[in-house]
Formats: C-alpha cells, sequence, structure tokens
C-alpha cells in the first residue's frame, strides 16, 4: 500500500496512454474549491493524488513479461452500499491486480491512500513483481482538458530519501511496505517501460529538471 512499482505493442499502448485512451474517472469533481484535495483514478488503475498533479501508475513483471493495462480486462467497483471507494481490476489468465483509492482526513490534512492487491487464481505458484511509476500525466487526457488540468504534469524534481519519495520538494509519496529497489530516470534515458521489460528499475534515486534542449523531465518507479 502506498500514502501519498507485455509484449511491445501493449508497452507502447501504455506510454501513450496520455494521448490514446480515455478516462473513466471516478473521484470529486475539478470544479470543486481549490483547498480541497481532489484525487481521481480511472479504470486503467491511475491514480491523480490531487488536482493537476503527476500519476502513480501500475505495472507487473511476470513470465518474464512486462504486463500492462492493455494486456487486461477491465472493470471498476464501488465498496458495498455505494461506499465512495472505487476500486479497478484487471482480470488476467491465472490472476488479478486491484488498485483502490481511499482517503482520510480534511482539507490540507487529508492523506490519500492508494493500495494494490494481487490476487492469484491459479493453481501453480505465481511469481510477479509490482512496480508502480510516478509520472508526468494527469488521470484526464489532453482532449479533455480545462481550466488548466488535463495532459502533462511535469515532474521537475524526485528524491528517495527517509523512506518515502518527495516530488517537486512539495509532495511526499510513503509506501506503508518497504519496496524491494527505487529507481529515477530521465527521460533523454529512455522510456520507463524499457527499464521495467527487463524487470529492473533504473539506477539513480535522485533525478532534477535540466533545463535544455528539449527540457529534461523525471520519471519514478
Amino acid at each position: 500500500m502506498i500514502s501519498l512499482t507485455r509484449s511491445p505493442s501493449g508497452v507502447r499502448a501504455a506510454d501513450s496512454r496520455a494521448i490514446s485512451t480515455a478516462s473513466r474517472v471516478t473521484g470529486p469533481a475539478p470544479a470543486f474549491p481549490t483547498d480541497i484535495p481532489a484525487p481521481l483514478i480511472n479504470e486503467e488503475g491511475l491514480v491523480e493524488p490531487d488536482k493537476g498533479t503527476f500519476s502513480l501508475e501500475p505495472f507487473l513483471h511476470a513470465d518474464g513479461k512486462l504486463i500492462t493495462w492493455a494486456d487486461a480486462k477491465r472493470s471498476v467497483r464501488l465498496e458495498p452500499d455505494g461506499l465512495a471507494i472505487p476500486t479497478t481490476q484487471w482480470k488476467l489468465p491465472g490472476f488479478t491486480l486491484e488498485t483502490t483509492a481511499f482517503a482520510t482526513g480534511h482539507g490540507a490534512d487529508a492523506v490519500l491512500f492508494v493500495r494494490y492487491r494481487v490476487r492469484n487464481a491459479g493453481r501453480n505458484a505465481l511469481r510477479a513483481r509490482l512496480f508502480v511509476a510516478l509520472r508526468p500525466y494527469q488521470v484526464n487526457p489532453p482532449w479533455q482538458a480545462w481550466q488548466g488540468l488535463g495532459g502533462l504534469s511535469a515532474i521537475k524534481e524526485i528524491t528517495w530519501t527517509h523512506g518515502a519519495v518527495r516530488v517537486n520538494r512539495d509532495r511526499w509519496v510513503v509506501p506503508l511496505s518497504k519496496p524491494a529497489a527505487f529507481g529515477a530516470a530521465a527521460f533523454e534515458q529512455g522510456v520507463i517501460s524499457d527499464h521495467l521489460a527487463q524487470g529492473r528499475v533504473p539506477g539513480q534515486t535522485t533525478c532534477a529538471m535540466i533545463w535544455a534542449s528539449p527540457p529534461e523531465r523525471c520519471v519514478l518507479i
């Protein structure tokens, strides 16, 4: 759980998510007052911790392959009795991945929790790795842009420190279970899914934007 890690065709589909797939969003509307956090989650399992921020995107690595939302049959649901706790599910042969988002607290003291749960539905042991990437995309794609929201969201600096990730010096992502590894990379170091397809993370633990031509941006897994 985190508090605020396929085939080539599937990987490319996931990398171009922000410009190639529609979102079905569950969460507070962007029209809410600016001092109220408004996280979003879509049917692909992408979670935006607050309005206009980066997003958390899950990946699985199993049987030597990188698995993305594009490989799975996807569904969404709320908790019983309509409780506003959304869960998205990836259904794959022999196992599932569920992403659940819920919050506690009020106003500036609110904390978002994201739970990832892999279930083995088969008879044989499942050996899989879960990767959660911090990516410079909002949940809403560019064609749903409204009042400055939607599309890209720059990650200027990202650092692993004191068992948590600090993003742009003002937001924290805190794993409640210690991850096996952490890594960050600039865009010029390759598409993040290329690292994940090899079952590993990049070697850096800190990355900052350097204004060059074109600008570098950092992504985290």
